[in-house]
């Protein structure tokens, strides 16, 4: 829910945006169209890689296995993951044999249909293991779900329920859709009561439900007097949150939490702002406080596979469809396409209050806005006029800001009107790497940044010809995209082994999120 510190970040952030389009920048060479011979360049890993407590590395490792374990393309499905991983604990492992929507124009709009997103790592629940209660439209929720015990299954019959402030408190429960269809099962805030799901639990699933018109969140994750661990929101739809459709919190913000929620997982779910839903925005005092993921001062999470669309507003600026801020570490964004956001995805903010560890991530940065990170493989893209027409346009694609050591990509970032920067680094602490990203729009680093993007496989010339299907939103490469088939920098295994739909990339890679 919205605190007076929340909106204070906010307002901060919306005097720095009215001015961040200013100060001294360097770009990255600007091609021809006729792209030189390929050339391998051997990128070495970034100087100050973040030390992880150890189950944070366990936890990323397997992630980034997941990257180099997935489909050739005669392949009907990924293969599933080997044991002991935080999705295996809650049976989101991609299981062999899932559909594979590559090249497809469906693919981006599978979300709705009520099933999986996109791809084939999206694979459907299992059946739960342990004691199951099932609820129906008229039932009281907050009865139900305060009833539960660890390892129990809420499942929701088919309807709508009107209800909000849904606390769970108990660690280890699950909330679902009784038969997986998540378009037939809703969960509506009418506008009122605060957040919809309120999570202070450790090790709860959110999935196979509509979550809309929230008065705040339609889910909150946040710790009370204990830290979390390993919550799940998977196959989900949200539409119309008044404010950010997935919140993740600290019991405090900045420098001033003890207790925090690390990670977890976001997977597989839509979130969208529709134009029924702008008008019901909360204003605060950007103009327009939503957005699609929002997490502070939150470790170690994933936040793959979603379809994130339309988060602006006439006036204001929206938040990002995916930011990690205020201290947030270690997480992965990868494989989301995310369409039509003032701002698709950000890893910190601007300088100010924010989470420290005793291990000092960055060497020589005792406090940043986020540490480290990965944001690979992910298809970010503006076409709608609206969205140019309003207030702050389709700004930026990929933000840096005060990010120590990340790294960010193939990514693909395509605009078919103006826009401000496709990859933004920004802040003297901001560093890492940028490689082998696709962009229509320029890719800059300015007021201090150091992160590397020259002679890293970066280009800015993407045209809509490059792409299977622009217009319908599908920007997988086409037989035209010669400047980027077999022009990429080479990578270190196991930074990205995979593109977009887990086909494993060719010795000589192609630019961008898609492997052609």
């Amino acid at each position: 829910m919205r605190s007076q510190k929340h909106a204070a970040y906010a307002e901060e952030e919306w005097v720095h945006f009215r001015e961040h389009r200013r100060g001294d920048e360097r770009t990255i060479s600007r091609p021809l169209r006729i792209a030189p011979a390929p050339v391998t360049l051997h990128l070495e890993e970034p100087t100050h890689r973040p030390r992880l407590a150890p189950a944070s590395l366990v936890l990323l490792l397997v992630l980034l296995l997941a990257c180099s374990s997935g489909k050739t393309r005669t392949e009907a499905g990924a293969p599933a993951f080997d044991g002991g991983t935080a999705e295996d604990a809650h049976g989101l492992a991609d299981a062999t044999g899932t559909p594979d929507l590559k090249g497809t124009a469906d693919a981006d709009r599978v979300a709705d249909s009520g099933t999986a997103v996109t791809g084939a790592s999206c694979a459907p629940l299992p059946a739960p293991t342990g004691p199951t209660r099932t609820v129906h439209p008229g039932d009281d929720l907050t009865s139900a779900l305060s009833a539960l015990a660890s390892g129990d299954t809420l499942l929701l019959g088919e309807g709508t329920y009107h209800a909000a402030n849904l606390s769970i408190r108990t660690p280890g429960v699950t909330v679902r859709s009784e038969k997986g269809d998540r378009e037939k099962v809703i969960v509506d805030g009418d506008y009122g009561g605060g957040s919809i799901f309120e999570v202070q639990a450790s090790s709860v699933t959110i999935a196979d439900l509509t979550i809309q018109r929230s008065q705040y969140h339609p889910s909150h994750i946040a710790p009370g007097s204990a830290d979390i661990t390993g919550d799940v929101v998977y196959n989900v739809h949200v539409i119309d949150p008044a404010q950010q459709a997935i919140k993740i919190n600290a019991n405090n913000t900045g420098s001033s939490a003890t207790h925090f929620a690390d990670n977890g997982l976001v997977a597989c779910s839509h979130l969208e702002l529709t134009d029924a839903g702008r008008p019901h925005v909360d204003p605060v005092t950007t103009g327009c406080y939503t957005g699609g993921i929002d997490a502070h001062e939150a470790r170690g999470w994933t936040y793959r596979d979603n379809l994130i669309e339309g988060f602006y507003c006439p006036t204001g600026i929206a938040e990002y469809g995916i930011h990690l801020w205020t201290g947030s570490r270690d997480d992965i964004v990868e494989r989301n396409r995310l369409f039509n956001n003032t701002r698709a995805i950000g890893l910190g903010e601007n300088p100010g209050s924010s989470r420290s560890y005793s291990d000092h991530p960055c060497a020589g940065v005792t406090v940043a806005m986020h540490y480290g990170g990965i944001v690979r493989n992910n298809f970010i893209l503006g076409d709608d006029p609206a969205l140019f027409a309003s207030e702050s346009g389709f700004d930026t694609g990929i933000a840096l800001w005060d990010a120590c050591g990340a790294t960010v990509a193939h990514n693909t970032i395509f605009s078919t009107g103006p826009m401000f920067r496709s990859i933004d680094a920004r802040f003297a602490k901001t560093g890492g790497q940028a490689v082998n990203n696709f962009a229509s729009h320029r890719i800059a680093v300015r007021d201090g940044a150091t992160t590397v993007i020259d002679g890293r496989g970066n280009l800015e010339t993407a045209v809509a010809t490059d792409f299977a299907d622009a217009a319908n939103h599908d920007l997988h490469l086409s037989a035209q995209a010669s400047s980027a088939v077999d022009r990429g920098a080479a990578l270190a295994g196991g930074v990205c082994d995979e593109d977009v739909d887990r086909a494993v990339r060719g010795a000589t890679r192609d630019i961008g999120a898609d492997e052609r």
